[in-house]
């Protein structure tokens, strides 16, 4: 194994000495500013990249692609999701057990789908409509419509729409 030097820079944290215990720990100063020993196995394998300051940020960097899960665009997006893909959603048997898919453009990331609403009349009072009932959720399917206009076109008991 070769041995690190002063001042080599992993990740947040640069190497200012070492301490000799039952193994070698490293010395390092992490850029906030916080001094740590670290074995340098765990800097060599990434484990170790920060004096522990970097760890929720990087959760939330890694977690949160666009930081807006907690948007109405973004729940109407999970529950078509839902809807389409989880059989053990209430309405599944309307959607995806009966072949409804949503295209791969939105499905690979929300910012598709979130940029074609926005684009296409979305507003928080609006919900998503498609337009061909036996078609999927597309852009060339869907549309942004009233609540109201939605209860419109409700399947009913007998199976037909109003």
């Amino acid at each position: 194994m070769n041995s690190p030097k002063i001042g080599e820079r992993w990740g947040y944290l640069v190497i200012t000495g070492t301490v000799r215990r039952n193994r070698t720990y490293h010395i390092v100063k992490c850029d906030c500013g916080n001094t740590k020993e670290v074995l340098y196995q765990h800097l060599k394998k990434g484990k170790t990249k920060s004096c522990g300051c970097k760890s929720t940020e990087m959760k939330v960097k890694y977690s949160t692609k666009h930081g807006l899960h907690k948007s109405r665009i973004y729940q109407t997006y999970h529950d078509m999701k839902d809807r389409c893909s989880n059989p053990k959603n209430s309405h599944y048997h309307r959607y995806g057990g009966r072949g409804i898919v949503i295209c791969d453009e939105w499905l690979e990331d929300f910012m598709n789908f979130y940029n074609w609403g926005m684009s296409n009349g979305y507003k928080d009072s609006l919900t998503i409509e498609r337009v061909n009932n036996d078609g999927n959720y597309c852009p060339e399917n869907c549309t942004w419509i009233t609540n109201s206009e939605q209860q419109k076109n409700k399947t009913h008991r007998g199976g037909k729409r109003k």
